[in-house]
């Protein structure tokens, strides 16, 4: 699971690091918070973690959450250390109960996976697509995590 994380937009209401380790319901909430464009996320959040090993051949990452909305796009990027940036490997609409989704990357893994430290990070967003008649919305992550298929 993450080692840390960081609200780059929105803040939490509820829940801390411990949160994100485990499917046990003690969920990390967040609400939206200002943006500076209508194209920008108001909730995201970036996640910090370490893996065994810097060079995997595969690599997964595992989200569960959900929003208290049905308008909610939720996305998650992963950093690549290649090209000093984040790539996006998952866009959906969010459930609005627990819903578990899994990112596997079979081809050269590694670019997510930081050389000698074996650093990983993830960002993962909320934004509403369309009205929003209950404010604030939340979304509630119960856990996060990298995984080496074995």
């Amino acid at each position: 699971g993450p080692t840390s994380y960081c609200m780059v937009r929105g803040s939490v209401v509820n829940g801390d690091l411990g949160s994100l380790q485990g499917r046990d319901n003690n969920r990390l909430v967040m609400r939206p918070g200002v943006v500076f464009s209508s194209g920008e996320a108001p909730i995201q959040i970036l996640l910090n973690g370490s893996l065994p090993n810097d060079s995997p051949s595969s690599l997964g990452f595992v989200l569960e959450s959900h929003a208290s909305i049905s308008n909610a796009e939720q996305k998650i990027w992963l950093y690549n250390y290649s090209t000093s940036s984040y790539e996006l490997l998952d866009n959906r609409m969010a459930a609005t109960s627990d819903d578990t989704v899994t990112i596997c990357v079979r081809t050269n893994a590694s670019r997510f996976v930081e050389p000698v430290t074996a650093n990983v990070r993830a960002k993962i967003s909320y934004k509403a697509l369309g009205p929003v008649f209950i404010y604030p919305w939340f979304a509630r992550i119960d856990q996060a995590k990298w995984m080496i298929p074995g």
